[in-house]
């Protein structure tokens, strides 16, 4: 007997080649797909033979050829992606053998196809959706196979009587004459609204936290103000907040000749300070923050002159703590401003001393 790649290929100049009932199993070896013969086959017709094996990869070189039909044979294994090189296909039909696996995705690309069977296989997966858009599809058979999922609806599926779906027994859904049982049902993927859950989700996670974390920014706002005194001072019922502006437009820009008093820890100058349409005269300690222990000082004199009340102290009033005009840390201390008065130890001196600078 003629080895069948013998008979097949040994001739460059015919078109149509037809061998079936050829009583063997003979392999279909891809080495004999020579580039020679891609350019002659039209049709190729090897059904209801015992040819075994897989299909040679190279059946893709066979540009252009039309007609195929291996049925009724032992292929086995994937049907290959390379078949979509063969784009002038109108018939393909691979039923009635033990092909495994999915349709591949890469037979999108014969969009010449008019018929196609790949029933009685052991193909599986979903159904893929582009067959639906071959629009020269005219007959499908996808019958005794274990394909599963949804069955589209258009193109080629539109048509009952084109579509061959037995014995799948896990399809669902295509048109009413299919007789298939609905598919569950699932929420069609909007990416808007997508996007709109995600938001929603990231917004409701981010105040969440926020709900968590709130009384965690409490407590530690309640220790920084125990760890760090308040610089405005209650007095009676109403409290004054003095800036740094306020005190350098009050002290005429800290001028020389307001200087009323010095100390190892700041100068103190005269001021007249308007608050609510009424003139006040302070005096104003400001704190030098080069003098090592002079920020330890301020809170100090703080803590002493806002609880201790005496005949003999000056009064304070407010305090400030900011920033300058250099950007630099500004701290000083705001007394009621009482003549012969010393601001640098908070004792008013004697009248005997009057002779001091005010």
């Amino acid at each position: 007997m003629t080895p069948l790649h013998t008979a097949i290929f040994s001739s460059r100049s015919f078109e149509w080649r037809h061998y079936r009932y050829i009583a063997a199993a003979i392999p279909l070896p891809d080495r004999y797909l020579h580039p020679w013969y891609t350019y002659t086959f039209n049709a190729l017709e090897l059904s209801d033979n015992l040819l075994i094996g897989s299909i040679p990869s190279d059946i893709g070189n066979l540009v252009n050829l039309v007609y195929l039909n291996i049925s009724n044979n032992n292929f086995s294994g994937h049907i290959p992606a390379t078949l979509s090189g063969c784009t002038t296909l109108e018939t393909l039909s691979l039923g009635e053998n033990h092909f495994d696996g999915s349709i591949p995705d890469s037979l999108s690309s014969l969009r010449s196809i008019a018929e196609l069977d790949l029933s009685s296989n052991n193909l599986s997966g979903q159904i893929p959706d582009y067959l639906e858009k071959l629009s020269f599809l005219k007959y499908l058979n996808l019958s005794h196979n274990r394909f599963e999922g949804p069955v589209p609806t258009k193109g080629v599926f539109n048509n009952a009587s084109a579509v061959s779906l037995t014995r799948n027994g896990r399809l669902c859904g295509g048109i009413a004459e299919l007789h298939l049982p609905s598919c569950p049902f699932t929420h069609p993927k909007d990416p808007r609204t997508s996007f709109l859950f995600k938001l929603i989700w990231i917004v409701c996670g981010v105040l969440g936290i926020l709900m968590l974390s709130s009384p965690l920014f409490c407590w530690l706002r309640k220790r920084g103000v125990k760890a760090k005194p308040s610089l405005a001072f209650r007095l009676g019922n109403s409290i004054m907040m003095v800036s740094f502006h306020q005190l350098l437009k009050a002290t005429d820009g800290f001028a020389p000749a307001n200087l009323i008093g010095q100390g190892s820890f700041g100068n103190v100058y005269k001021g007249i300070l308007y608050q609510n349409q009424e003139q006040n005269v302070i005096a104003v300690k400001v704190m030098n923050l080069q003098e090592q222990g002079a920020s330890r000082s301020f809170l100090t004199e703080c803590k002493t002159l806002r609880n201790v009340r005496h005949r003999n102290l000056v009064k304070i009033i407010s305090a400030c703590s900011s920033i300058d005009f250099q950007g630099n840390p500004f701290k000083a201390l705001i007394y009621e401003f009482i003549p012969n008065g010393s601001y640098i130890n908070g004792c008013i001196i004697p009248s005997n001393t009057e002779n001091q600078r005010s």
